[in-house]
Order: structure tokens, then sequence, then C-alpha cells
């Protein structure tokens, strides 16, 4: 899936890739976020290029943009503007409850891109005027509720959000833990940084247009999900709720087109069950939770490959029973002119027709339960060993269709 929208968003890709060594994971979940038109929130220690992920897209994209840096000073004039005292005050009428629009000036309601610097840092109080914004995208204009432009808001902090900002935290649907370079990344960004590279790229800003995002989310929508990943997310799902970690029904349906965005990104049709890695970054509110929720996920993936395993050994094992080698030794003699006898005749047939109808069932539950290209081995052995065992059978007389009903 090569559109238009999607090339413009890997190039940017790449330059922020050129521009950020070793942060391609972090890339990816950003762009992912913007695809599905969802907010993310990058925890970590100082200098894990949080920010400066951030500025680089809003330094990419042709759109208005706001970054925040909170801290308990922050007032709540600094984020929305200023109150227009004079309808707050007015000589007649009502008083009016606005904020002053200066045209010169972006606040936090006129921002297709906001990022908020360590909201953790900000007062309670002034964290909560961003609820309808980042939900709804809509903030209050005096009498009236007023359509906001924003995109995506960005949070970077050194700290989760406290449990008294429970709120403000749901309305990040996507979540990544950054940490400091390898040793081996490190020294890359260091020649990298020696040579001019990354102060070339830094300088030469690309200019994306913020439309192609928008494209890019309603093509989006046509990623279909498969079966395998459906049954995958149900799985985890269940598994985290046996396990006690909470998550939300708006999470759990967010989550749903945020991998549909995923996939689209990494230029695929169809949500499959590797996709579902990106889940981690989605299905926790909590540190505390957010390993438990990996290893749930791990599992959960894995879990039809090793079912898909077991149940070839299982095939594999009936093609290697007494009463199939007795009939391969039996065709194999009579298609060398010679006239074998044959012991235990009836079970030897009767163990086959078994077999073949095994495969029968098998083959539908394989096509049923799971995606056929994860399958897709295994139903050729199963369909190569069951032809040449029906063939067997029927050079050896028998009447194949009747015996299997």
């Amino acid at each position: 899936m090569a559109t238009t929208a999607l090339t413009d968003i890997h190039n940017l890709k790449n330059w922020l890739g050129t521009c950020l060594v070793g942060r391609r994971d972090t890339i990816d979940t950003l762009l992912t976020s913007m695809i599905a038109n969802e907010h993310v929130y990058f925890i970590g220690p100082p200098g894990t290029g949080k920010s400066l992920l951030a500025g680089l897209l809003s330094k990419a994209l042709t759109c208005q943009t706001k970054e925040i840096q909170f801290s308990r000073r922050t007032t709540e004039d600094e984020v929305f503007g200023p109150l227009d005292i004079k309808a707050l005050v007015p000589d007649s009428g009502p008083s009016r409850y606005v904020r002053v629009k200066n045209p010169n000036v972006v606040y936090a309601q006129d921002a297709e891109v906001l990022i908020m610097d360590e909201p953790a840092n900000a007062s309670p109080a002034i964290l909560k005027g961003f609820h309808a914004l980042l939900q709804e995208r809509k903030y209050h204009d005096g009498e009236k509720w007023a359509d906001a432009p924003l995109r995506i808001c960005i949070g970077t902090s050194n700290e989760e959000l406290p449990d008294d900002c429970f709120a403000l935290r749901d309305r990040f649907s996507i979540k990544k833990v950054e940490s400091y370079l390898n040793g081996v990344e490190s020294a890359l960004m260091r020649n990298l940084h020696l040579n001019g590279t990354l102060t070339e790229a830094w300088s030469n800003v690309p200019a994306v247009k913020v439309d192609c995002f928008n494209e890019a989310h309603e093509e989006a929508k046509a990623v279909v999900w498969s079966k395998g990943a459906t049954k995958c997310l149900t799985t985890i799902l269940a598994n985290a709720e046996a396990s006690g970690i909470v998550i939300s029904d708006r999470t759990q349906l967010k989550c749903l087109d945020i991998l549909r965005a995923f996939a689209y990104y990494q230029g695929a049709t169809t949500v499959r069950k590797n996709h579902l890695i990106f889940a981690k970054r989605i299905l926790w509110d909590e540190l505390v939770d957010r390993e438990g929720i990996h290893a749930i996920i791990d599992d959960a993936i894995g879990s039809d490959a090793r079912q898909i395993d077991e149940t070839g050994q299982v095939v594999c094992g009936w093609f290697d029973e007494a009463e199939i080698i007795e009939i391969k030794r039996v065709v194999e003699a009579r298609r060398d002119g010679k006239a074998p006898s044959w012991h235990q005749r009836d079970e030897c047939i009767e163990r086959a027709i078994g077999i073949l109808k095994e495969c029968q069932v098998t083959g539908i539950r394989l096509r049923d339960d799971f995606d056929p290209e994860d399958t897709e081995n295994l139903r050729n052995i199963i369909k190569h060993e069951a032809t040449n065992l029906a063939n067997n059978l029927a050079y050896l007389g028998l009447n194949v269709v009747e015996l299997m009903k």
C-alpha cells in the first residue's frame, strides 16, 4: 500500500531517523499516533530525545503548533490566553467568560500540534482544562463550545501523570517509555555529530503538509482485521482481565483503529497478529501494569504459532503409524509386481480412513481458527499426505469416497 500520503510520511520518518539516532521505535510511535489521530505520551529520563522529537515534528509540519513548558507557576492565561476583562465586567449586559483572541499568539486551543512538556508539574486545575480539548477537540468560548483544530497532543515527561490526573492520562491513548541509547547507538550518534551529519539534517527541515496525515487517517480506515489478529486481541484482553489489569472500554475501542493505523503505516492492508506488538503502547495506563501487559501480549502473539506447530507434529505422527506404513508397503510391492500378504487388512483400512477424516476436520479447523498465511505450510503437508494415502487406497481397489461417508 504505497499511497502518496504514506510515501510523504515515510520520507518524514527517514528525515527524523537521520536526526535522531536509535529512535526508530519512538518515531514509528509518533507517526502512527498522527495517522490514528490519537495523542501520545513519552515517558523517560532527561536527554532521551522526547522533546527534541516533538520539536522536530512541529518544525516539519506546515501547521500551527504550541509548546507549553509546565511548572507549578504556569497559569491559565499563559496556556489559554488572558480573560477579556471588558466582557467579564461589561458596561452593560451580562458578563461573559471569554479569552482575548490575539492573531499573533498561538494558544492551546489554536494549535494543530500541541506539545505538553512536563505536564505532571502543572496544577490539576489547569490540566482539567485540557480534558475536552484533547478528547472532543473542543474548548469553551464564552457561552458556547467551539471546535479546536487540534490534530495531536504530544506529552513529554520524566514521569507519568499523577493519580489525580487519571482522566487526562486516559486521553493519551498511546504511551511509550524511553531509555538511553546503548553503547553502539551512542557511538554512532557522536560520530554523526562530529562529521556534521546531524547538524546538516537538523537544518534541512522538510516541509510536510499536515493534510497527508488527514489522507492517511482516511486510508487507514480501509485496513481490515484478520481472524487471527481478532482472536489474538480477544485473548490478550481476557488474560489482562484475569491478571487484574484494568483496560477501559474506550481504550479497547481505540485500540482497534490505532492498530489499523499501525498496519497501514507498515504498508499492510490487513491487521495481522504481528501488528499487535504495537498494543504494548496502548493497553496500559499505569507503569506498574506495563510489564504485565507486555508479557501477556508476547504470549498471545506466540500462542497461535505454538498451536499450529503442535498440530503439525500430530499430523506428521499420523502418517508414521504402523497401519499407514503397511498400506504403503503393500502398494509398493504390488507396483513392483509382487503379491505380498496383507496382515490385519481391515484394521489398516479403518485407521487409514480415520486419518483421512481427521485430516478433513483439521483442515477445517485451521481454516476457521487461524489466518491462511500462518497455516499454509501445514495445510500443504496435510493435502500432500492425505492425497497420497487416498491414492494408495484407490490403487488397492477401495472406494475412498464411499468409505469416507
